[in-house]
């Protein structure tokens, strides 16, 4: 289900609102958090492998920045303040908190520790 009310107010060509709510995670509904957190976890998993833990935290504090700047883009958009369709926020937290699962070793990060990272 998507949140009507928030598209009708937002520009879907700006990147900055397919970025706030990481590729439009953030617009559905119930629980947009959960759904940008779960949007989040295969692209982070993914630079895990291909890049290991520096890259997963480099990548983590590059999405944190840009967060700031898209999220107030966002909310001059839709004429609020943290709406709840900004995603990003959990993109940033799940990456950071897929960090100690990697550090035992790629080997050993399985399904276990994506699903501890998303809770």
């Amino acid at each position: 289900m998507l949140n009507h009310d928030i598209i009708a107010k937002i520009d879907m060509k700006s990147p900055s609102v397919w970025l706030a709510t990481w590729f439009g995670c953030g617009l559905l509904k119930p629980a947009p958090g959960t759904w940008g957190t779960l949007g989040a976890l295969p692209f982070g998993v993914a630079l895990l492998y291909l890049g290991g833990w520096p890259v997963l935290l480099v990548m983590s504090a590059v999405v944190f920045a840009i967060g700031i700047y898209v999220s107030k883009v966002f909310d001059k958009m839709v004429g609020g303040h943290d709406s709840s369709a900004i995603v990003i926020d959990e993109v940033a937290g799940v990456w950071i908190a897929l960090l100690p699962a990697f550090l035992t070793g790629p080997l050993y990060m399985t399904a276990f520790y994506v699903l501890l990272a998303f809770i």
